[in-house]
């Protein structure tokens, strides 16, 4: 009888010790359930939060990327746009030096046209006043040959009128004495203006010669 009991009683704390045991278990079971669920939330939670930063990350770098973009089109903008202002600038730069080579050519032919016309006009003008006084010369010559072709024709006529002075005379003494006086009135006449036969009132004599 106080086997039985015994067993009994080993009987009822055998399943008393069973039942904490799965009841333990269960507490166990529980509690990894509990863990597992704790740590998938966690596990959970960490791959949305590194789903977050990916994407995150993602979209940061795509902003990067964009920015990227934007700077390096920016950048091609800004080099296209200094390309073009540098050949602007240069093509300007070339118009300018043209146009002062352009002017620098008309400013030289100018002067050149008007040194030639200076040159030309004193050309002219010394020709004028050359040939001027070259015809005054002239003139000046023309009036001295007149002058000396009057005085020589003047000479000329002299020498004529004394030649036939000199003839007439001659032709009037010949044959009266040289020497002789012939006195008519009160004024003595030489003999050799009177000719042969001649004297007072005998056709060359006073009032007659």
């Amino acid at each position: 009888m106080d086997a039985y009991v015994l067993n009994s009683d080993f009987a009822t704390l055998q399943r008393l010790i069973d039942n904490g045991f799965d009841r333990v278990s269960n507490g166990i079971n529980q509690v990894n359930n509990g863990l597992c669920n704790g740590f998938y939330e966690v596990a959970t939670q960490f791959n949305n939060t590194n789903t977050n930063i990916m994407q995150g990350n993602f979209g940061l770098q795509s902003a990067i990327n964009g920015v990227s973009s934007q700077i390096a089109s920016c950048c091609c903008d800004l080099r296209q746009q200094i390309a073009d202002t540098s050949c602007a600038t240069q093509s300007a730069i070339q118009n300018v030096n043209y146009n002062m080579a352009m002017n620098s050519n008309a400013i030289q032919n100018t002067l050149c046209n008007n040194t030639r016309d200076i040159i030309e006009n004193q050309n002219a003008n010394y020709r004028a006043l050359h040939d001027e006084i070259v015809a005054n010369r002239i003139e000046d010559k023309n009036a001295q040959i007149t002058a000396q072709q009057n005085e020589i024709n003047a000479l000329r006529l002299a020498s004529s009128q004394a030649q036939q002075n000199e003839y007439l005379l001659n032709q009037l003494r010949t044959g009266c004495p040289v020497n002789a006086q012939l006195v008519c009135g009160n004024t003595p006449i030489p003999v050799q203006y009177v000719g042969a036969g001649c004297g007072c009132n005998n056709g060359c004599g006073c009032g007659n010669f």
